[in-house]
């Protein structure tokens, strides 16, 4: 049966393979360049045949052949990245072909393991590779291996730091690129030497840095000053200014797409509030699905069930992927059980949880409901 399953891809590898040779003739992949896998008409075939061959057949049964093959594939399929996501759910298959990867030249291949180890569920060995995919060679497998490292391995991010700023052996776009790297990877870890960093960015002055360098100074500004004026209050009907996005992270990594926003109400806006009425506070509010899980959303579901104040239902649990209407009184309840639990939060936990406290305890003062929407 084994045989079967590993023929089925094989035999699609070669029709991908013969496609190849018949429409780029004589050249090599680096030679085609550009996105030109995506032109390939049978890419469901051996989407479906990759697939089986991950839920059907035991990893340790892979000869070198098909495990040179899969990565080739999930090379090939880096515009869509499905190959890989499909691959982060089965471990032992992820495991052994990121070792594999890691040996090989697909450089394709290779960021795309950097990038999604750490959401596989692997051994400490096979996420310490997250270290040599840092001194590849290839710039965006480097680039991609240092923006996962944080997650990985936080404790080597800061000897990597100086190597991906001070080398010059790409061009200056791709410097600058490598640079925003090391930013976004001190930011995530909270590191001592960010300061520094920030400085030389600004010395540095090239446009793109810059504007990570001031991104990421503004959300360290957020973290003590979000009950400042200039965030609260409620913008004027039909008002054209922009509301500010206050994102404070901790946990969470830059970029970050699931989340948890808080969305004072108007408080003028009658029994049948619109869209616009939850939508129109001086700055919203969103925490990254990280900081959420770890730090809100144990004692958000501690308060409920609660009274939506708009309608007067009863939710009986915290929704996280929809609206959570939730009056004064109740995120009173919650601000108390947070504060309790300070004493047992780590310094820079318990420093996070009360800038989030200050900004909902001043808006409260603007309003008596506040909307938590996650997109979980």
């Amino acid at each position: 049966m084994a045989k079967g399953i590993r023929e089925r891809l094989l035999e699609q590898a070669r029709k991908f393979h013969q496609w190849q040779e018949i429409t780029y003739p004589g050249k090599t992949i680096e030679e085609i360049g550009g996105t030109w896998e995506v032109d390939y008409p049978a890419w469901n075939d051996i989407f479906d045949a990759f697939c089986h061959v991950l839920t059907q057949m035991n990893a340790e049964m892979a000869d070198s052949v098909l495990l040179d093959e899969m990565v080739y594939l999930i090379a090939r399929a880096n515009e869509a990245e499905g190959f890989i996501q499909e691959t982060t759910s089965h471990p032992q298959w992820f495991e052994c072909l990121c070792r594999r990867a890691a040996a090989s030249n697909e450089s394709e291949a290779k960021w795309q393991f950097a990038a999604y180890l750490p959401e596989c569920s692997c051994s400490q060995k096979v996420r310490d590779i997250i270290l040599d995919f840092a001194k590849d060679p290839n710039e965006y497998v480097s680039r991609r291996a240092l923006l996962a490292m944080p997650a990985l391995r936080p404790d080597c991010v800061e000897q990597f730091a100086p190597l991906f700023w001070e080398r010059d052996c790409y061009s200056l776009e791709l410097q600058e690129y490598q640079r925003i790297a090391v930013l976004v990877s001190l930011d995530a870890i909270h590191s001592s030497l960010l300061p520094q960093y920030l400085d030389w960015a600004k010395q540095d002055g090239r446009s793109y840095l810059l504007e990570h360098a001031k991104r990421i100074e503004r959300g360290l500004a957020m973290n003590e000053t979000l009950a400042a004026p200039t965030y609260h209050g409620f913008l004027p009907p039909h008002s054209r200014e922009r509301q500010i996005d206050l994102t404070p992270r901790l946990y969470t990594q830059s970029g970050e797409k699931i989340h948890l926003t808080f969305l004072p109400l108007r408080p003028d806006c009658g029994n049948d509030p619109q869209w616009e009425d939850w939508n129109c506070y001086r700055s919203i509010l969103t925490i990254g699905w990280p900081d959420c899980e770890r730090l809100l959303i144990p004692t958000l579901k501690q308060i409920f069930p609660v009274k939506d104040p708009a309608n007067g239902e009863i939710q009986e649990e915290f929704d996280p992927c929809f609206d959570n209407w939730i009056g004064k009184e109740d995120w009173e309840r919650w601000i108390r059980l947070v504060r309790d639990s300070l004493p047992s939060r780590t310094e820079k936990e318990s420093a996070f949880l009360r800038s989030i406290l200050e900004w909902i305890e001043t808006a409260l003062t603007y309003t008596s409901v506040i909307v938590a929407e996650g997109n979980l």
